[in-house]
């Protein structure tokens, strides 16, 4: 895991949530679990939305014998990160990194100038605010 175990889960009270397997997880990542509200999709807007996106872009991908969609998780998980995103007109990955995602489609030569360490940090900084708003 690139930034670490999760601290926290938050799910919404399906019956898949409450097995063995997810206390299982968490106990093993010494993480906690918490359930949103019931009826309160809300409190899980965001991730829900994420999943319904995430799963119509994988649906594009598989096969109809639908059995190799795992093959396609890392491509779409990319495409997400890289593109766009449609609320808030930000890439997510520049927003979690204040920076554009290397590709191997760049060219090896690097355009980025950092004349100033600290204008760099209040570009990230107003970024994120903006996005927060």
């Amino acid at each position: 895991m690139i930034h670490g175990a999760a601290e926290r889960f938050i799910t919404d009270s399906g019956v898949h949530f409450k097995k063995t397997l997810m206390k299982t997880i968490t106990t093993m990542m010494n993480s906690t679990h918490a359930f949103s509200a019931s009826y309160h999709p809300q409190t899980n807007g965001q991730m829900e939305r994420f999943n319904a996106t995430f799963c119509t872009q994988l649906e594009k991908y598989y096969d109809e014998n639908e059995d190799d969609w795992d093959d396609y998780l890392q491509s779409v998980v990319y495409a997400y990160n890289t593109g766009i995103h449609a609320t808030t007109g930000f890439v997510p990955y520049e927003l979690a990194f204040g920076r554009r995602q290397k590709s191997s489609f760049d060219s090896s030569s690097n355009n980025f100038t950092l004349t100033q360490p600290d204008t760099f940090f209040k570009h990230l900084q107003k970024t994120r605010r903006t996005i927060l708003k």
